[in-house]
């Protein structure tokens, strides 16, 4: 039995390291790159025969990386014991779709189906009028949508396609927050605490390649040190995108709260630091919604619904043109006298006020 196990001990160590494995090589013509291929796959499967296992080709693909549009269709002939591997156009490895050139946009695509069913998961958790309190909503989404978007985000971070995951990610804080459709986008990461994603994928960017610029053992070291020459101006690699985060010092506190002084978004003064938790996480989620809807001036008003296309009539119950700060400032029947900056800092008096309120912004 002793020997049983040990055998099977180094057949196990022996297959431990090609979970996952791929075999890459770089030339200049498609035919070199077919003899040095071949000749890895002769050595790899020689290898497993010495160790009684067997590679199998259904399970193998192989593609070919290159920006020659005229030879797009060009497939490599490789063969692991005379069976030809097949080739694949967007293969998926290690959880990342590729493609011939790079764009990561079947990847992105993919991804964005997958967010849209999990932002349904998410929806199951909270309506405009009930559901859970927003710090459940913040964890859920953290946990369930913004862990599986931002998945080796240094890798496709500097893709054109990432606004496909962006809109899905943008749906997700507006459930969170539970604000209308039209609320600027500026604001959603400030009523959900959570950093914009462009500049998540920009700080785990210069997060990795600080990490692979102190790991000199890495085979990716001398590229990063010395990265070859840029040829399109569309590809940004993660070499030229991490040294330019660091040389630019990038601090996502720092970048947020730029873009935030600098943006035109109503109501802005209410917030000094868009990095800062704001008042009312706490508060359920009828209350937390208004609450949202009156700091973004975007709600169910009769305006704004007139503007919508949802009913005809865009006045009050005072004969004064509707909108969320006619309601909140001058309405003579539902008004609250402490203004916007008390009703955001969720005062005792803005909470009952909430509460009365019966309206359904």
């Amino acid at each position: 039995m002793a020997k049983i196990k040990e055998l099977w001990m180094r057949i196990f160590d022996a297959c431990r390291p090609w979970d996952d494995t791929a075999i890459l090589a770089q030339a200049k013509t498609f035919e070199e790159l077919e003899i040095q291929l071949n000749k890895d796959l002769e050595t790899l499967h020689n290898y497993f025969e010495n160790w009684s296992l067997r590679l199998n080709p259904a399970k193998s693909v192989h593609c070919c990386f290159h920006l020659n549009n005229h030879r797009a269709e060009r497939k490599l002939k490789l063969f692991i014991n005379n069976s030809q591997i097949t080739h694949s156009e967007h293969p998926k490895y290690l959880g990342i779709h590729l493609d011939r050139t790079l764009t990561f946009k079947t990847h992105l695509t993919k991804l964005k189906g997958k967010l849209s069913s999990r932002n349904n998961i998410l929806h199951k958790l909270a309506g405009s009028s009930w559901g859970s309190d927003a710090n459940t909503l913040r964890t859920s989404a953290l946990a369930l949508i913004f862990s599986t978007a931002e998945y080796c985000a240094p890798v496709w971070e500097g893709s054109c396609h990432t606004k496909l995951i962006d809109t899905q990610l943008n749906s997700t804080l507006r459930i969170l927050t539970g604000v209308c459709q039209p609320t600027r986008i500026d604001w959603l990461p400030v009523l959900a605490h959570i950093s914009p994603p462009e500049l998540r994928r920009k700080e785990a960017t210069k997060k990795m390649y600080q990490k692979l610029l102190d790991s000199p053992d890495l085979e990716i070291n001398p590229i990063l040190q010395s990265p070859p020459k840029h040829r399109l101006k569309s590809r940004k690699p993660i070499w030229s995108r991490g040294n330019q985060l660091l040389s630019q010092n990038f601090n996502i506190s720092a970048a947020w709260t730029n873009s935030w002084i600098s943006s035109d978004i109503p109501n802005k003064n209410l917030i000094t630091s868009p990095s800062v938790k704001i008042p009312g996480f706490s508060l359920p989620r009828r209350e937390w919604v208004l609450l949202n809807r009156f700091r973004t001036g975007q709600g169910r008003c009769a305006e704004l619904m007139k503007l919508w296309g949802y009913t005809k009539d865009p006045n009050c119950a005072c004969n004064v043109p509707q909108s969320m700060s006619h309601i909140l400032d001058d309405c003579p029947l539902y008004k609250f006298n402490g203004g916007i900056s008390n009703l955001h800092s969720v005062t005792p008096e803005a909470l009952n006020w909430l509460k009365a309120l019966p309206l359904r912004l």
